[in-house]
């Protein structure tokens, strides 16, 4: 009894055997129609009993050739001949060359069909070579057509190729071919193998010099051998199925503007402009490198399975110029016809609003230059929306030998995606950063997070500690050979036109004003760093935006509350003098003042210690310096660097350099920065050598950060809770200390109004006046720090909010809403207080 299986077998190899047929039908039709249009001038010069017929020899493995009959111009008829001779003899090789003969306006033209048996493939040698050889001689030909037909058994598909002969015509097709790359019609005549992809990318310019006025006669043939050559390729008669195929829908499918999976080769000639959108939704441009593989690879059982891959190239940026950057495009298979336009990628001009996007995306890559040729220390931004976390953390560190969370900043060499089988083609740009490349299906998507935060665009940073190769969304990086640089190639204008090759030089890159399509062909990202949470990411263009200067005019005179005014300004001088001073803007006596040690380079930086309880504005005088002077803040733990001493000193190497190329200010956080009590793993790099509770590890990282912060030449703030275990070494390295103190009720008042001067602006606070009256009489004499004030507001909007989704409340902050808070946070509050006393007592009695 048949199996369901093999019922569903015998049902798919029927349909694939009916499309066989029904396609030679067609093929059979399309030729006995095409010769039905043929005047009859008589028979062709070789001997053949009508036009249109061949004449067909067997040649066995001795070379004997006897005549088997006639057959017609079909490519049934040959085919079935080939089978019906394979079986037939099972010892021997059996090929059959068919001469065929067409009507005398091709007599030009020489075709040869070759029938291989699949066992073997071997070539086949005749009397008819003999005579292409001497009409070659004698010019009698234009070219020579080879048809390679396979039997059913191969794995090959049918193919052909063309010998060009007269040379005229050889320089009439180099002529109008020769700026197309690989060098096809710049030197000698060469074999072209099907499906002569540079004819069909150049099909409309050849028709058209076909039918020019020619300027002698020999040039009057040539153009006319052009015209049988079109003919013969376009009419069914190519030898390549797939490539009569396409011709036979050409014209079509050009006015409908749809195009077959099998023909998406055909509308991506080298040089077209391509409109994607492959990251986050924006629009984008490329232009087409090369076609990876011509024909789309088709699975077992005639399936589609593998997607077809198109190589284009932006003007990206490296780090030290600009490049062309090639990517890969991806296009899943699908069947029948599709319009072009509802393709993934398709031709830019096609587009319905072409000219609007194309002035929207010079506008965008001249903001794009923008910010890649900010100078140092200009380079901070404002970023607010949707983003792709390429990396988090500072990639390249040495991790600690444990497998903890350090590991995550190791810069992991990702794995080359494996080269697809690729037909030699038509002549590539390359991968100007040469990395490898991390492997990506066509249908994955970068993941993209939401971002509000100040970040760094930085690609030279990003390649060293971020990822080490461009990246474009999801987008994999064309592996595809560099650009040919024979001095053939180099003077070729035509094909410099046509490739762009002329915009890496260093003086298209230097131009004050860019080629308009410098600008067009830029990414819509550039790539950097997002500050608070130490991410390496790709940042959209059109979401940067400058810092503005009330920002940091706000940030210091009503953010920053410090008890002391003097030392305020001290803190703001120091630090802006040392910028000054290390980025060569200060005055040249200022610079003369700059005091040297004896070792060069040690002692250039500005080390900063704050230090006082908890909540009391110590992380704050960092952030708001960094804001005041337009500098980006940059934090560090011992999460960041690690605890084995063999490494950290590699790890604190790295972060310092990226911090002073940055001009930023660094953040050491040395303490739990939640409650006053010493976090023993953030201190490590402060505590004191050689006591009994000491380890030799933990000595040598506490002189490894000595050594290291010895030669750091930008500006650090340490912050800490405590300093009785301080190394005796840290103090010499420290230039200025600050003892922070509980927060007076002045102070507390001020913090109060600012974080809520944003909401009172928005109209989001119910009677502003009654909650800083009520304030001020039941709640600044409460000693709450910064944090504190910060969680009580932020509660009480959470509140309001909740009121307004499930009680029909008006959603604004209102005094109910912070008494509600204050009285847990200072219930709470007292009771730590009253524990924390009984657990420092029971600490001293234990001493005594």
């Amino acid at each position: 009894m048949t199996s369901q299986t093999e019922v569903s077998s015998t049902s798919v190899d029927l349909e694939e055997k009916v499309k066989v047929l029904e396609e030679q039908l067609f093929e059979i039709q399309q030729k006995l129609k095409s010769l039905s249009n043929l005047p009859n001038h008589g028979t062709s010069e070789a001997k053949c009993e009508a036009p249109g017929t061949s004449q067909v020899k067997q040649v066995d493995a001795a070379g004997d050739t006897r005549p088997r009959g006639t057959y017609g111009h079909a490519r049934s008829a040959s085919s079935s001949s080939t089978a019906s001779s394979s079986a037939s003899s099972s010892s021997a090789s059996l090929a059959i060359v068919t001469e065929e003969v067409h009507h005398e306006s091709f007599s030009r033209v020489k075709i040869l069909k070759i029938a291989r048996d699949s066992k073997t493939g071997s070539s086949v040698q005749t009397a008819e070579k003999s005579k292409i050889s001497e009409a070659k001689e004698t010019g009698q030909l234009a070219f020579v057509l080879q048809k390679t037909v396979y039997d059913k058994f191969a794995d090959e598909e049918d193919m052909s190729q063309i010998d060009i002969v007269n040379p005229d015509l050889w320089e009439l097709l180099k002529e109008h071919l020769g700026d197309y790359p690989n060098h096809l019609f710049r030197g000698s005549p060469i074999t072209l193998r099907s499906p002569y992809e540079t004819i069909v990318f150049g099909w409309d310019a050849l028709q058209k010099a076909s039918n020019e006025e020619p300027k002698s006669e020999a040039d009057e043939q040539a153009r006319e051998d052009l015209k049988t050559l079109l003919k013969i390729l376009s009419n069914g008669s190519s030898g390549d199925p797939k490539l009569d195929k396409h011709f036979r829908a050409r014209e079509s499918s050009r006015l409908d503007q749809i195009v077959q999976f099998d023909d998406l080769w055909t509308i991506f000639p080298p040089g077209t402009l391509v409109y994607g959108r492959p990251f986050q939704d924006q629009d984008q441009v490329f232009l087409v490198q090369n076609i990876v593989d011509i024909w789309p690879a088709v699975g077992e059982r005639g399936q589609r399975s593998t997607p077809w891959e198109l190589s284009c190239w932006t003007y990206d940026q490296n780090g030290d110029g600009y490049q062309r950057t090639a990517f890969t495009l991806v296009f899943e298979p699908f069947e029948g016809h599709k319009l072009i336009r509802d393709l993934q990628y398709y031709p830019f001009r096609l587009h319905d609003e072409h000219d609007k996007i194309r002035q929207e995306l010079i506008q965008r890559g001249k903001i794009f230059r923008k910010l890649c040729t900010a100078r140092d220390g200009s380079r901070l931004f404002e970023y607010d929306g949707d983003a792709i976390i390429s990396r988090k953390g500072l990639s390249g560190l040495a991790p600690d030998d444990n497998n903890d969370g350090n590991n995550r900043f190791i810069n992991v060499v990702p794995t080359p995606r494996p080269r697809s089988h690729m037909r030699p083609g038509l002549g590539t740009m390359g991968n100007p950063f040469a990395q490898p490349f991390p492997s990506s299906s066509s249908s994955s998507q970068a993941k993209s997070s939401r971002i509000k935060d100040r970040v760094m665009v930085d690609f030279q940073s990003y390649f060293q500690y971020g990822q080490s190769f461009a990246q474009n969304g999801s987008l994999q990086l064309s592996d595809l050979p560099p650009d040919c640089t024979c001095s053939d190639c180099r003077t070729n204008q035509g094909l410099n036109t046509r490739c762009r090759t002329l915009f890496d030089s260093k003086m298209a890159q230097d131009r004050r004003d860019w080629h308009e399509e410098q600008y067009l062909l830029c990414p819509p990202r550039v790539l950097g760093c997002v500050l608070r949470d130490k991410q390496w990411a790709q940042l959209q263009v059109s979401l940067i935006k400058e810092i503005p200067p009330e920002d940091t005019e706000n940030a210091w005179h009503s953010r920053l509350q410090l008890a002391d005014k003097n030392t305020k300004g001290l803190l703001f001088d120091l630090v802006r003098s040392h910028i000054s001073t290390t980025t060569g803007l200060g005055s040249p006596k200022n610079q003369a003042l700059e005091v040297d040690d004896f070792v060069p380079g040690k002692g250039k930086g500005l080390v900063i210690l704050l230090y006082g309880p908890p909540g009391v504005g110590k992380t704050s005088t960092a952030e708001t310096i960094a804001v005041a002077t337009r500098k980006p803040l940059f934090s560090i733990s011992v999460a960041d660097v690690g605890t084995r001493a063999r490494n950290v000193e590699f790890n604190l190497s790295r972060i310092f350099a990226l911090a002073t190329a940055w001009q930023a200010i660094l953040l050491l956080l040395s303490q739990s920065q939640l409650t006053n009590r010493r976090s023993d793993e953030a201190d490590v790099f402060l505590d004191a050598r050689g006591g009994q509770s000491t380890s030799t590890d933990k000595n040598a990282l506490v002189s490894v950060f000595l050594r290291v912060l010895e030669y750091y030449q930008g500006i650090m703030f340490l912050t800490t809770n405590q300093i009785a275990q301080f190394d005796i070494a840290i103090p010499s390295r420290i230039h200025i200390a600050i003892k922070y103190e509980s927060l007076t009720p002045p102070q507390t008042k001020e913090i109060f109004k600012g974080f809520m001067k944003g909401l009172v602006e928005n109209n989001e606070v119910e009677d502003y006046k009654a909650i800083m009256q009520w304030l001020e009489e039941d709640v600044y004499d409460e000693g709450f720090d910064g944090r504190q004030i910060r969680n009580i507001i932020t509660a009480a909007l959470g509140l309001a909010r909740a009121e307004c989704k499930h009680r029909n409340g008006e959603g604004r902050l209102s005094k109910k809403h912070l008494k509600a808070v204050v009285a847990h946070v200072r219930s709470f509050k007292r009771d730590f207080a009253a524990q924390y006393q009984r657990y420092l007592t029971r600490q001293e009695n234990m001493i005594k």
